[in-house]
């Protein structure tokens, strides 16, 4: 069956294979065809892995002939920023260019104009300057705009995981940690933007103080060091006494660095379900807390019964900062009204 991803790889494929093996005088003709058919190819799941197959030619290939990408020594300064808003064409070529870039620094290519070292280093202040895309979310309806967005951080990513630079990993801490500083708790783009750095770096410190980020991301809690892979496994091993130590330990780590991680989903995930009479080891830090989760557990279950199923991960910290709360009520049923939460009680069946 022909599906439209196939469509859309065949689309780009069939005019680079013509625009290859035609006059050079007439390529201009379907130039911005070919840039179109890359864009949407971009869009596509791994759209943008088979456009780099051929990346490496696009430049003998007359690919970017007459635009402002075929200026010798000087292109790069046309992409020291993505300009996705423009039209789908533009994006396009600067799609391929930037494809182009990448495998000219990882040694797949050879240019008279550009060493490895040069793209590399070209790559590195392209993706310094778009750090942001990390920490931008869009919502709700897609709009063109925030298609490209969504394109632009996925090409971002694809070309970071393929062009280590120390001084790129670097700036992403610092700008991380600055971030995290201001923020009252890791937002899901700030969270995004951490977790892309601990991808390409793992617990690696370029600066003084990621070292505990990354530990809050990667390994919270004993528990999570020693079985990353099996962890929701452990837990259903586990006695009360050790999840007890687990909770504690999820509790200090988001105390201290203001992150919820992954862990702390699957782990209030398990016992919200199986053993919510532990909720209290991690939700809860002082009397006052103790009361308002003993006085609202049913209203409090059914609130992470939803929200863990959407895996908001930043609903977990507002509801441990809530608890602590004197007219906790009050405060809990203002903030689903504002973030537009609905839920009913869920049956004891349900959240049991």
């Amino acid at each position: 069956m022909l599906t439209i991803q196939n469509v859309n790889q065949d689309l780009f494929g069939k005019i680079y294979n013509l625009f290859k093996h035609i006059p050079a005088a007439n390529r201009r003709y379907i130039q911005e065809g070919l840039y179109e058919a890359a864009f949407e190819q971009a869009l596509e799941e791994g759209g943008v892995e088979r456009l780099y197959r051929d990346a490496g030619n696009f430049s003998k290939d007359g690919v970017f002939s007459g635009r402002a990408w075929d200026n010798g020594q000087d292109s790069h300064k046309n992409i020291t920023n993505f300009q996705f808003q423009k039209s789908t064409a533009s994006a396009g070529g600067e799609i391929l260019y930037i494809l182009y870039i990448l495998a000219i620094a990882r040694g797949q290519n050879v240019s008279d104009d550009l060493s490895s070292q040069k793209a590399n280093s070209i790559l590195t202040e392209l993706l310094i300057n778009n750090m942001n895309l990390f920490l931008k979310e869009t919502e709700g309806i897609e709009t063109s705009f925030s298609v490209k967005r969504k394109l632009e951080s996925k090409l971002f990513q694809f070309v970071m995981c393929r062009c280590f630079s120390p001084s790129l990993v670097k700036a992403m801490q610092e700008k991380a940690l600055k971030r995290l500083e201001f923020e009252e708790f890791a937002s899901k783009g700030l969270l995004n933007l951490m977790e892309n750095i601990t991808a390409l770096a793992g617990k690696a410190e370029f600066i003084p103080g990621w070292g505990k980020v990354a530990n809050a991301l990667l390994s919270p809690t004993e528990l999570s060091a020693c079985y990353p892979d099996d962890y929701m496994k452990m837990l259903e091993e586990t006695g009360d006494l050790v999840l007890i130590r687990e909770a504690t330990q999820l509790k200090k780590s988001t105390d201290e660095t203001k992150i919820v991680s992954s862990y702390h989903f699957l782990f209030l995930t398990y016992i919200n379900k199986n053993k919510p009479y532990l909720l209290q080891s991690l939700l809860c830090s002082n009397s006052i807390s103790n009361e308002n989760l003993r006085s609202h557990l049913k209203l409090i279950r059914t609130y992470l019964h939803q929200t863990l199923k959407l895996r908001t991960r930043q609903d977990i910290y507002r509801l441990m900062m809530l608890l602590r709360r004197n007219n906790f009520k009050d405060h809990f049923l203002s903030h689903m009204e504002r973030n537009a939460i609905k839920m009913h009680i869920y049956a004891d069946s349900e959240c049991k």
